[in-house]
This record gives C-alpha cells, structure tokens and sequence, in this order.
C-alpha cells in the first residue's frame, strides 16, 4: 500500500514538473499575435486519466500557479486586470485551473463506469479538461472583469475571440494528444 502511494506522489510529482517546465518554454504556450493557445491541459489530463481526480486536481493547481507567476512577469494588461479586481484575478488565474483538473478526472472515472471502451473514455476526459478549462477560465473573466470601465469591450472581445479559436484549437491538441499519452501510459503501467 505504501509503495502504491509513493508511485502515485512519485508519478504526480513527474507531471507537475512537465507542467512548470512546459509554461517556462515555449513548449506550453503556442504565440502568434495576439493567439495564446495553451497546451497544459494535456499533462492535467494524462494525470486525471492515468492517476485520478486528486492527481489532476493537484496538477491543475500546479497550473494555475504558473498562470498566476506568469502574469505578474508579463504585466501589462494583467496588472489592470490585478488592480481592477485582486480576488478575481487569483480565482481566475488559479481557481479556474483546479476546477478544470478536478473535473477532467472525474469525467474520466465516470466515463469508466459507463463505458468499458477505454480509447472513447480517455478522448472524452482529454478533451473534457481542455474544454473545462476554457469554459471556467473565460466564465471566471467575464464574471469579474466583463464590466471593467474603459476595458469592458477588450474582455468581451477577448472572450469571444478566445472561444472561437483558442478554445478550438486546445480541444483538439489536448483530445489527441492526451488520449494517444494516456493510452500508451496505461499500456506501458500494465507491464
């Protein structure tokens, strides 16, 4: 029993690095222009996939950490956004990311219940963390920062942009990719 958790902390601790190491590489962050698609869900979802709903909700804190680090390196339009409203800006940076985790891994457990096809289930919980994690993150910015004056129609824009070709793009990346990782991890585990 003690050994299974020390492969479970041991392995958790392995994908959170990949985490932090992909959001200080370009490896976690695809920039053209104004686009910023976010390949960091896929690790979330390998975890919640392969190690469970603690697993993916602790990586999705991991991201959100990240996220948070990264705005204050990068200020700007996020230092507007810290002032306008700090509380929000930490929920939407951290909170939202913890849920997306959270419920990819439950998504994917639940699926297990229901569906003994283990490719569809881990497609659907890949692809559920990318769209948990657009659906939270961007809810969480109109909520709080919709209405900042002089900045409203920015984060309007912003969102619907956001949902339109980041979201897309995520969900597809996070679908194939986490899939084909979580499959091949499960295989290698069996061994």
């Amino acid at each position: 029993m003690k050994s299974k958790k020390v492969l479970w902390m041991t392995q958790t601790a392995i994908l959170a690095a990949i985490i932090i190491v992909m959001s200080i590489t370009p490896l976690g962050y695809l920039s053209v222009g104004i686009i910023e698609i976010t390949f960091l869900m896929i690790p979330i979802a390998v975890g919640g996939i392969v190690l469970g709903p603690v697993a993916s909700t602790v990586l999705g804190l991991v991201f959100g950490l990240t996220s948070l680090v990264q705005a204050f390196q990068q200020g700007g339009f996020n230092m507007i956004l810290m002032q306008f409203n700090p509380i929000g800006f930490i929920l939407t940076l951290v909170v939202a990311r913890v849920l997306a985790g959270a419920g990819c891994g439950l998504v994917y457990k639940g699926m297990s219940k229901i569906c003994k096809k283990q490719t569809v289930n881990m497609a659907v919980a890949s692809f559920s963390a990318s769209a948990f994690n657009s659906a939270f993150y961007l809810s969480m910015l109109l909520l709080f920062f919709g209405s900042i004056p002089d900045y409203g129609a920015e984060i309007w824009a912003m969102f619907t942009f956001a949902l339109a070709v980041n979201a897309t793009v995520e969900a597809v990346a996070c679908t194939v990719i986490g899939t084909a990782v979580s499959a091949a991890l499960n295989k290698a585990m069996k061994r």
